[in-house]
């Protein structure tokens, strides 16, 4: 039996707490992160960002299909049973995680303090317009505007 428990806290990534037992399991039964719990129950922290079927989630109508090997499909299935999922939700969640992650790696700027404290400065304070911007906004003009 799986016992899941939504946490949200204030500034943090929702997820979920999930609690792996069997049918002597009490629903009140306490949950720990990653080691036994109360009764010997295997306990662990899952993180959701708001990935799981909700009522107000869009219906799927679009699909993927993949070419894989006997031996990624016995992985996958492995891994999505481990779960307790179907290999469907496993492969699209998973998916849908390392796209978000890529996204993130190539639209977030990590700065250092000094990186930000020099791009503030070049903001607040730019150069004057050199020989190339000004050929460049030239250009511009002449190309976009009226």
């Amino acid at each position: 039996m799986l016992l899941d428990c939504a946490v949200d806290l204030p500034g943090r990534v929702p997820y979920t707490l999930r609690e792996q037992c069997g049918p002597q399991c009490r629903t009140g039964a306490p949950l720990e992160h990653g080691r036994e719990g109360a009764m010997g129950h295997r306990t662990g922290v899952r993180v959701d960002a708001g990935l799981e079927s909700t009522p107000q989630a869009p219906p799927r109508r679009e699909r993927l299909e993949a070419r894989i090997s006997l031996e990624q499909k016995a992985l996958l299935e492995r891994a999505a049973a481990l779960e307790g999922r179907s290999l469907t939700d496993f492969v699209v969640r998973n998916a849908q995680l390392a796209a978000l992650a890529t996204i993130q790696r190539y639209e977030v700027l990590d700065l250092t303090a000094r990186d930000s404290a020099a791009f503030a400065a070049a903001l607040e304070t730019p150069p004057p317009p050199n020989d190339r911007l000004r050929t460049a906004a030239r250009r511009h003009r002449d190309l976009i505007a009226e």
